[in-house]
């Protein structure tokens, strides 16, 4: 288990320089190295950035439904685990709020850093609307988001 002192601090660097505001929820991603933090607000879009790989993407409910940003850009491929899940909770009518999310950690960049990512919205979720759940939970809703929403027919 992470302790709020193992933050990176290039994580906490980037939020006083991103947000300009201290972050809302500082939150250790389940079984991974890894640390999401975030502010929620009162609006549509969902900010995700990366400090690791120095990148951000802006989605909404409605790009969000054809994995593209705002701007109508294909999501990247970093991005797609995480949209994917939150469109499942979305279709599965949770009611999320959008916001500016930022992720960092010590793990490798890669397949397994960006399903880490899609974990720590879940788990964000889930203690946002104090909904039990244990590692393999995220886990099994992590891959039917990717069989959902990633797989190509």
């Amino acid at each position: 288990m992470l302790h709020p002192m193992d933050m990176p601090l290039r994580l906490a660097n980037a939020v006083y320089d991103k947000f300009r505001a201290p972050a809302e929820f500082y939150l250790p991603v389940p079984e991974r190295l890894m640390w999401m933090v975030g502010l929620r607000d009162n609006s549509e879009k969902f900010m995700l950035i990366v400090v690791d790989m120095n990148v951000q993407v802006t989605f909404d409910r409605r790009s969000l439904r054809q994995m593209r940003s705002i701007h109508n850009r294909p999501l990247p491929t970093w991005a797609r685990p995480a949209a994917a899940s939150l469109r499942l909770l979305m279709d599965n009518d949770w009611l999320l709020q959008g916001g500016r999310f930022m992720v960092a950690g010590d793990e490798p960049l890669g397949a397994r850093y960006e399903h880490a990512i899609a974990l720590g919205f879940l788990a964000y979720w889930h203690d946002v609307f104090k909904v039990p759940y244990d590692f393999v939970d995220l886990l099994d809703l992590a891959d039917l988001a990717a069989r959902r929403y990633l797989q190509k027919t």
